[in-house]
C-alpha cells in the first residue's frame, strides 16, 4: 500500500473521530438546564442544535471522509456494498472513539 493512501485512510479517521465527538458535545450540549434557569431547553432548540450541528459538521468533513457520524448509516452502507468493508470498520471505530473520547471529558 502507497503511503498516501494511508495517510488519507488516517486522516479520513481523524476527521470521523472529531466530527463524532463535536457532533455528540454539541447536541448533548444542547439538552443542559442551568442551575438558575427556570426555564429548560425546548424540543424545537434541541432538534435545531441537532440539525444545525450536523449539517454544520457534514459540510466540513465531506471532502475528507464523506460525513458519517452514525455507525448505524455506516454499517448500512457496508451492507448496501456502497462502502468497502474495511473502511466501514475504520469509521465505525472512528465513531465510537469519538463518542467514547467526549464522554470523558
Amino acid at each position: 500500500m502507497q503511503w498516501h493512501k494511508i495517510v488519507a485512510i488516517f486522516l479520513s479517521f481523524v476527521v470521523e473521530s472529531v466530527c463524532s465527538m463535536l457532533f455528540v458535545l454539541i447536541g448533548c450540549g444542547s439538552t443542559i438546564t442551568w442551575p438558575h434557569e427556570e426555564t429548560s431547553p425546548s424540543v424545537l432548540s434541541v432538534s435545531l442544535c441537532f440539525g444545525f450541528a450536523c449539517t454544520f459538521l457534514l459540510n466540513i468533513s465531506a471532502c475528507f471522509s464523506g460525513g458519517f457520524f452514525n455507525p448505524a448509516v455506516t454499517a448500512a452502507l457496508a451492507a448496501n456494498k456502497t462502502l468497502s468493508a474495511k473502511r466501514a470498520l475504520c469509521y465505525i471505530v472512528a465513531h465510537l472513539i469519538g463518542g467514547k473520547l467526549r464522554a470523558l471529558n
